[in-house]
């Protein structure tokens, strides 16, 4: 039998210090650094790599670079068509942006902005050119099509509605008379008209320009729509990093890679952004668009599915977990925790693979609690580790009463055991009189019926070993309806709700698997959250 062809990987990287105004100090660092650890881990990697640092002699462009390494828009578009010429579908992109972003408002509409990335353009003297966002929508648009696994990273402000005079901010001002210069193609002009659709209740449209498919595609910002993207210095060598750079760096150059899902690897960002928020008066926080379940530019067959949560580890050595009561986390779950890109083989609800420490939580707050370690590991846990939940014992508010007459089969009996966050009783034993919130009558066909405190039918699960059951199939199934609830969370903090999430049915997932700027002080913020819950209907002609 023919083996699955191997996906092939592609790179193209872009880092810009030597603008003629605003010139920066860290982005060709962040190119050259990630360059470096993309062919160690990735050999056979297809790469471009554009950079502009300034010379420090005189030289007609001012530049060190040969003009094939410029980052000017020809050279970048050209290697954005190569790949998607080149690469087959299946394949891996990576693409690398550190430099100026800004945002261009329209002006029969000042409330719809779009981002565009600052290239240059080197004639006479060096220039700039800007990189629209809908164009760069455009190019990727041609590799989702082509079924290539894009991951996008751009490390450089979204809004140019705060201005500083201060080299560290990646963000300049937005200049009409470089449209003007280098007016738009055409067909280029029309999918931006077509596709956009902009809304005037944002303060950037990127979302309607960049969100084609979002099974295709992953991106990566380093703020939100109105922060500012900075750059770091590092103490012990004066280099700069972008933030956001900095930290994918040091992902990609553990041993363990970067064979992760998106998600997991915006967590684990996440947390490295949290931890520095107050040491380097950081405020920014990066934003996530696209398809979370695809590789990080990695294989992702053996990575679980379990969702996961960002650890962080405090000043005195303890460790916090970004979650708390809003995303249901009870004193005494059990996490394991286990570095980025390390697969955990979760054998029961107790234990997991020797190569996960074992916490429970000791004190839980709204948006985060805090864990205690059952044993002494080295090396110990550190900021950006995930932590995969063992138990839900938030589920035992949600009492589930079992109407049966008979002994419970052999594998019920071991499914029981292994689920412990579960409050199960049945029915026939014990307190018959016992409050529950589900009830769980096993039927003659071998599946079963569920109904909810008011006695009301659940709609139908399918048992383990029958077809998946999905809205389209709703007609076979013999139900003219079918209900969604849509929980909507309000909190004063950026959080995340991902965790939430349970694994698909019938799989075994278990196994081997700012609508304002931020301060610094945000920490302090209140912590007061809501939910809300709406039970949506949908029925079948």
């Amino acid at each position: 039998m023919a083996q699955p062809a191997i996906a092939a990987r592609y790179a193209v990287l872009i880092g810009i210090d030597a603008y003629p105004e605003s010139p920066l100090r860290g982005c060709v660092t962040d190119v050259t650094e990630m360059k470096k650890h993309l062919v160690r881990k990735f050999p056979a990697v297809h790469m471009r790599a554009f950079t502009a640092s300034p010379s420090e002699v005189s030289t007609p462009s001012g530049l060190v670079e040969n003009p094939e390494f410029w980052p000017t828009y020809h050279n970048v578009v050209s290697s954005l068509h190569w790949v998607t010429s080149a690469a087959k579908p299946g394949d891996l992109v990576y693409i690398h942006f550190s430099g100026h972003g800004i945002n261009v408002h329209p002006r029969s509409d000042p409330h719809v902005s779009d981002l565009a990335l600052v290239l240059l353009e080197v004639r006479d003297s060096v220039a700039i050119r800007y990189l629209r966002g809908f164009e760069l929508a455009w190019l990727l648009k041609n590799m989702v099509e082509k079924d290539l696994m894009v991951t996008l990273v751009l490390d450089c402000c979204e809004s140019g509605s705060v201005m500083r005079s201060d080299s560290a901010v990646r963000s300049i001002k937005y200049n009409p008379k470089v449209d003007a210069t280098y007016p738009l193609q055409a067909d280029r002009m029309l999918h931006h008209n077509t596709e956009s659709d902009s809304s005037t209740h944002r303060a950037a449209s990127m979302r309607p320009n960049w969100l084609l498919n979002p099974n295709g595609y992953t991106i990566l910002t380093a703020c939100g729509p109105t922060e500012q993207a900075k750059e770091i210095e590092l103490k012990h060598n004066g280099k700069r990093h972008g933030a956001l750079s900095y930290f994918l760096i040091n992902a990609f150059a553990k041993p363990e890679g970067v064979e992760v899902k998106s998600r997991h690897m915006y967590y684990h960002l996440c947390a490295r952004f949290r931890e520095t928020r107050d040491v380097r008066q950081n405020e920014q926080n990066p934003m996530f668009y696209g398809n979370r379940d695809l590789g990080f530019f990695g294989d992702t067959a053996s990575v679980t599915d379990r969702m996961a949560v960002p650890v962080l580890r405090t000043a005195d050595r303890g460790l916090q977990l970004e979650a708390g009561q809003a995303h249901g986390i009870c004193s005494g779950d059990r996490f394991a925790l286990h570095p980025l890109g390390q697969v955990t083989v979760f054998e029961n609800t107790h234990t997991a693979s020797t190569i996960a420490t074992i916490a429970t939580v000791i004190k839980v707050e709204a948006l985060r609690s805090y864990l205690k370690l059952l044993d002494a590991p080295t090396p110990f846990p550190s900021t950006g580790w995930m932590a995969t939940p063992l138990t839900y014992f938030s589920l035992r508010n949600f009492p589930i009463k079992l109407d049966v007459d008979l002994p419970l089969p052999l594998e019920w009996v071991d499914a029981f055991q292994e689920k412990e966050s579960l409050l199960l009783y049945n029915a026939h034993v014990g307190e018959p009189d016992a409050t529950w919130s589900f009830r769980v009558t096993p039927t003659i066909e071998h599946s079963y019926e569920i109904c909810d405190d008011t006695t009301a039918d659940v709609i139908h699960v399918p048992n383990a070993h029958g077809d998946n059951w999905i809205p389209d199939k709703t007609k076979e199934s013999g139900r003219m309806y079918y209900e969604d609830t849509i929980k909507v969370f309000l909190t004063n903090q950026p959080t995340s709700f991902m965790s939430l999430e349970l694994p698909g049915l019938a799989t075994q997932a278990e196994r081997g698997e700012r609508a304002q700027t931020r301060r610094w002080q945000d920490t302090r913020l209140s912590d007061d959250w809501a939910a809300f819950n709406f039970r949506v209907r949908i029925f079948v002609k």
